[in-house]
């Protein structure tokens, strides 16, 4: 029996994030309730390929799925669980935000094996907070803190971003220390992505008639500070035992995410939900992006389904490149061209040795620690 990771895709929050480029909605409760409706019927279309398999991890990746409504989410969570074949070591990860999950909520999903939270913290700078059009802060973080110890769930992360417009040393310090104060026993700490589609990407590219506020002229840190910021950050995680596992994820040992480790491997995934994307043996299907159409048809693959193709060498190499050096492993290009048939472009691998990315070491490549402050950056260039 195949191992395989199942993600649950919920595309609601409160309100929108400037420099989110997902496909997130903020909608009705009406709206929220008919989308829980359309999973079901997905999972009930689905429910014969995932007996097939041994699921290791289920997430629920969002947008914000703790605002579905309180018997939701443990309801998608056991109509799964009841059709799955539950490996010994399963995970149940949840997303969320400071002060968006209850104590009902976190009691009913322990009920259904959760396993850990996943707390967007983002920033406590108000200046980088009205940037960002994000103001879940330290108070909710304080209250959601009270509320994981009285419902005794250890097990949770809090996610920072760096790189932000303006960010110096002192600022992602700051972050980092204050994501401390909450004794989370896993950090993830993400760049932030500048989207062109997005909020904040118009908001630092807007010069005409100047009638945004100068806050958001601040420019964004050059490499230097950027790097120099992380190197810092990694220091303090340090000091509290929180050792890098992935190229962005921190935790003490028995606290690692197995989604997170899961997901960067050749492991079969299923993706259900707007946009979801389902990848088993090089082939690669994903959902439509249209929430009405999702609504009306789910469990109709052919009015839901919008991509079905099988993956090229290519593109499985690059993907194997990425989740290899995503787990801190070193890769080869002899074994891309045994498995796949084809290496990564050379000239690639040592434009990025130059720029004190990838470092080469008995025939195989893995991340520096700059590396990891820009793996975004290396993975675009190793995907070319």
């Amino acid at each position: 029996m195949k191992d395989l990771i199942l993600t649950v895709n919920v595309p609601f929050c409160m309100s929108r994030c400037s420099f989110c480029s997902k496909n997130i909605r903020v909608s009705s409760k009406e709206t929220r309730d008919a989308y829980s409706e359309a999973l079901l019927r997905e999972l009930v279309s689905v429910q014969d390929e995932l007996s097939e398999y041994r699921l290791r991890a289920l997430y629920f990746s969002g947008g914000t799925p703790t605002i579905l409504a309180d018997r939701q989410l443990p309801m998608l969570a056991h109509e799964i669980q009841k059709r799955a074949n539950l490996a010994d070591d399963f995970e149940l990860t949840v997303a969320t935000n400071p002060g968006c999950i209850g104590i009902n909520v976190l009691s009913r999903l322990k009920d259904y094996r959760l396993s850990r939270l996943e707390f967007s913290l983002v920033s406590v700078d108000r200046i980088e907070q009205d940037i960002l059009d994000r103001h879940f802060g330290e108070e909710e973080m304080y209250v959601s803190r009270q509320i994981l110890e009285f419902g005794q769930l250890e097990n949770f992360s809090v996610d920072i971003m760096r790189g932000q417009p303006g960010q110096q040393k002192a600022n992602l310090q700051n972050l980092v220390e204050s994501a401390l104060e909450f004794a989370p026993p896993s950090v993830a700490m993400y760049p932030l992505r500048y989207s062109e589609n997005t909020t904040l990407h118009r908001k630092l590219t807007f010069r005409e008639g100047r009638t945004i506020p100068n806050v958001f002229y601040r420019k964004l840190p050059d490499r230097e500070v950027m790097l120099e910021s992380f190197v810092l950050a990694e220091e303090l995680l340090a000091k509290e035992g929180l050792r890098p596992y992935t190229e962005y994820h921190y935790a003490k040992p028995a606290f690692q995410s197995l989604h997170h480790r899961l997901v960067r491997t050749d492991i079969d995934r299923i993706g259900l939900g707007l946009g979801g994307i389902t990848v088993s043996d090089g082939l690669l299907v994903q959902n439509t992006d249209k929430l009405d159409t999702y609504i009306r048809h789910a469990g109709d693959p052919a009015q839901t389904l919008t991509e079905i193709r099988k993956l090229r060498p290519e593109e499985q190499m690059a993907e194997h490149i990425a989740g290899r050096l995503g787990l801190l492993e070193a890769f080869s290009p002899a074994e891309c061209r045994e498995r796949f048939g084809c290496v990564p472009a050379n000239e690639a691998m040592h434009s990025l040795a130059e720029m004190g990315l990838l470092a080469e070491r008995g025939g195989c490549w893995s991340l520096t620690q700059a590396g990891r402050c820009f793996a975004q950056e290396v993975f675009s260039r190793l995907r070319q």
